[in-house]
């Protein structure tokens, strides 16, 4: 541009000095007819030397200005997008190869699978599952051993009738109890206590034919809430005596199993069948009491607790 307008300037100093050099060679005359003839091309000339003045000072960089600003602005247009040509596999793809890792055979084993997220906690209502009841003694008669210790057998009833959508009556549910544990005394020489892997084995799939139950061990109360949001239903052996049931005789059973049916989280509780009292029906524990209170023990006739007991429960799946 600067050069533009230098050669510009250049030009009209030119036509000037040639407009002066052709003013000065005019000759003067007092002869009408020639004085106008010369002083019609001296206006000639100078309306010659005014055009090629205005032409380069003011309509050719006007021009050449308004071409400039063209290009500049074409300069610093944002480009054209480009034509979405791309399928959402190939943008996948590159992005993929942009990390430096393999692209797998099957892409959609390598997503997050929205089954795998944890469920959420935060409950509007509680969850509970509609689980049928009994007590371990449910004619009250708990001066008979195999009621006194039925907590796995009266636990894994309720269990396996909701999984498999029966019920039964007090008098059905007092049956199968003395049954499942004369079962036990016969196979494995008692029935008092047993641990949650051979309540699983003995009672759960031995005696009642149910192989949709397995242990697990847990760490906090959400592996205990997981499986109640999940559809499943928990048998949790514990420490009855950290529990706090104001309706256990006093202080409580050391060992002791029941269903785990529901979770409020608004209120941070499970609700439970406690087959170890009549009032047990849908009875509530604070989560992290009865977390405390998970505690597995050895299978017996009131062996000696571990203090280094796992935490295991037994899950429940329904058929």
């Amino acid at each position: 541009m600067r050069k533009i307008l230098r050669g510009n300037r250049h030009c009209a100093k030119y036509c000037a000095e040639i407009f002066v050099i052709i003013i000065a060679h005019i000759p003067m005359s007092s002869k009408p007819v020639k004085t106008r003839s010369y002083a019609g091309g001296a206006v000639l000339i100078s309306l010659l030397v005014f055009s090629a003045v205005y032409f380069f000072f003011i309509a050719r960089p006007a021009l050449v200005r308004k071409e400039l600003f063209s290009v500049q602005t074409e300069k610093n247009s944002p480009p054209d997008p480009l034509p979405l040509t791309e399928t959402s596999s190939d943008l996948a793809t590159s992005t993929w190869a942009a990390s430096g890792e393999e692209w797998p055979e099957d892409p959609a084993s390598a997503m997050p699978d929205q089954r795998d997220r944890e469920p959420l906690l935060s409950l509007d209502q509680p969850v509970i599952h509609q689980v049928p009841f009994t007590s371990q003694a449910p004619f009250g008669d708990w001066s008979d051993p195999r009621q006194q210790d039925g907590c796995e057998e009266a636990a894994s009833l309720m269990a396996v009738s909701w999984a498999r959508q029966e019920t039964f009556t007090a008098k059905e549910a007092l049956a199968i109890i003395l049954a499942a544990a004369a079962y036990e005394e016969e196979q494995y020489g008692g029935f008092h206590d047993t641990s949650a892997q051979d309540t699983n084995m003995r009672i759960l799939k031995q005696y009642f034919h149910y192989n949709l139950a397995r242990v697990e061990k847990i760490s906090s109360p959400l592996d205990i809430i997981k499986p109640l949001l999940a559809g499943q239903i928990v048998i949790a052996p514990l420490d009855g005596r950290k529990l706090g049931n104001k309706y256990y005789t006093p202080p409580g059973p050391d060992r002791h199993m029941l269903v785990v049916k529901g979770y409020d989280g608004a209120q941070g509780e499970f609700i439970t069948n406690d087959n170890g009292t009549k009032r047990g029906e849908n009875y509530r524990y604070e989560q992290n009491l009865f977390y405390e209170a998970v505690r597995d023990y050895q299978t017996g006739n009131h062996e000696s607790a571990s203090v280094a007991a796992e935490k295991n429960i037994i899950i429940i799946s329904r058929e």
